[in-house]
């Protein structure tokens, strides 16, 4: 089994959580804690799902795949 471990998406949802100053002020805290710099679109982790779908991944197996700006290398961007 192959997965994708995507991080904060600039989903329609989260953008429309955005409604407050305090909202605001943690999304771009979660920014900045992101080496990226931003968040992630629902497209590329689409096109992660359809890398691990397609033959090109047809021996990956047991494999994790981050999707989070960087996130999970435990650095933040200053």
């Amino acid at each position: 089994m192959n997965a994708v471990l995507p991080g904060v998406i600039g989903t329609p949802t989260v953008e429309a959580s955005l409604i407050t100053p305090a909202a605001i002020a943690e999304m771009e805290a979660k920014k900045a804690r992101i080496p990226m710099g931003r968040l992630g679109t629902p497209e590329e982790i689409a096109e992660m799902v359809v890398f691990l779908l397609s033959s090109a991944a047809s021996y990956a197996t047991g494999s994790l795949l981050a999707a989070d700006g960087g996130f999970s290398l435990g650095i933040a961007r200053y």
